[in-house]
């Protein structure tokens, strides 16, 4: 028999022939421990036996050719998948942990007070909303801190001038310069009447934004609440040569409203309507009723107020130099309280050429038995 080039032999060369007993008649060329049986019978009876060796699939060049292509494929792909994967978990985690480098050192910088610059993440997802959350309330923390420091220079400044009218007068009466007569001493107790006023006026506010007003509301006719205020001031408008002309309506309607507050705001309309309007000069009060409520107006003869300064008349400590009214703080509690009673307050230029200042109130609705 020719020899063959198999690894695993021909099929004759696997070929072997038993005896019914299965003892080896004739060898196999190539002895395979693993066989196939086939009986050979006569008339129904085995009589001999064909044995087959299995070829071992092991030895066949192309599956061991196939293994090591695929071995190399598993082996390059799992370098190259590896390798993609490190890149991609590379990109994927700076994508992910560049905007959150970029807020803690926002938030650091915050804490140091610092509320320049802003956070710039575009990621459009979770992290975009944090970063734009975080300029806000950096923005937020930058206005506040700008309005603290504005707030001390103001409350500084406010209380520079009479306290160095106090000091001067007092150092002047030590160094008996000059004598505490009774001009003097009327100059030292309006000066520190003034300073007395700053010092309520800011506790007023700070109690404001701390809890809020306190209202005690009750229906109450605002043309009385003006004649009582009146009477006060009177005294004090005709020492300055300041007339004041009153118009109030026939029927004046109800207000819902605290009596005492709104007299407050009354009393620092007609402080402002001392402190700023020339003599001679005039302060008319008018009453209004219109759709939305109950109107009421002051205004002065002047001088008055820019056009451009009017909208920050009510801004605390906010000062018009050189102008015929200064808000101080006095404009600003007016604001706190008109508010707090759900009406309006706002400043115009009068036509009689001072400041007009109008006040708007809802008007009291009786419920329905």
């Amino acid at each position: 028999m020719p020899k063959w080039d198999f690894p695993f032999g021909t099929f004759i060369q696997r070929l072997s022939l038993l005896d019914a007993k299965k003892n080896v008649l004739i060898e196999p060329e190539i002895f395979n421990q693993a066989a196939s049986y086939r009986a050979i019978k006569v008339k129904g009876e085995t009589v001999a036996w064909l044995r087959v060796g299995s070829i071992n699939v092991d030895m066949l060049p192309l599956a061991q050719y196939f293994f090591d292509q695929q071995l190399r494929i598993v082996y390059w792909s799992a370098v190259i998948g590896g390798l993609f994967g490190v890149l991609v978990s590379f990109f994927l985690s700076r994508h992910i942990t560049a905007p959150i480098r970029s807020l803690t050192a926002k938030a650091r910088q915050i804490a140091k007070r610092d509320f320049s610059g802003f956070v710039s993440v575009n990621t459009r997802d979770e992290l975009q909303e944090l970063a734009e959350g975080f300029n806000s309330v950096s923005e937020e923390l930058s206005l506040y801190q700008h309005r603290q420091k504005q707030w001390l220079m103001d409350v500084s400044h406010e209380l520079k001038a009479p306290l160095t009218v106090l000091v001067g007068e007092v150092f002047a009466i030590c160094d008996d310069i000059s004598k505490c007569d009774e001009n003097t001493a009327e100059l030292l107790q309006k000066e520190a009447m003034r300073i007395k006023r700053i010092a309520d006026d800011l506790y007023q506010l700070c109690q404001i934004d701390e809890m809020g007003i306190q209202l005690s509301c009750a229906p109450v006719r605002l043309n009385k609440v003006i004649r009582d205020q009146i009477t006060s001031y009177f005294p004090r408008f005709e020492s300055k040569q300041i007339s004041l002309k009153e118009q109030y309506l026939a029927d004046s309607p109800l207000v819902l409203a605290d009596a005492d507050r709104i007299a407050q705001v009354i009393g620092n309309l007609f402080e402002n309507c001392l402190r700023y309007t020339e003599a001679p000069g005039t302060v008319w009060i008018r009453e209004e009723k219109i759709s939305n409520g109950l109107l009421l107006v002051i205004e002065d003869s002047g001088p008055g107020v820019p056009k451009e300064f009017l909208a920050r008349l009510f801004d605390r400590l906010y000062r018009v130099e050189n102008a015929g009214a200064g808000a101080g703080l006095g404009l600003a509690i007016c604001k706190e309280i008109i508010h707090a009673h759900g009406g309006k307050i706002i400043a115009k230029q009068s036509p009689e050429g001072g400041l007009r200042i109008e006040i708007t109130l809802p008007l009291y609705e009786e419920k329905a038995a």
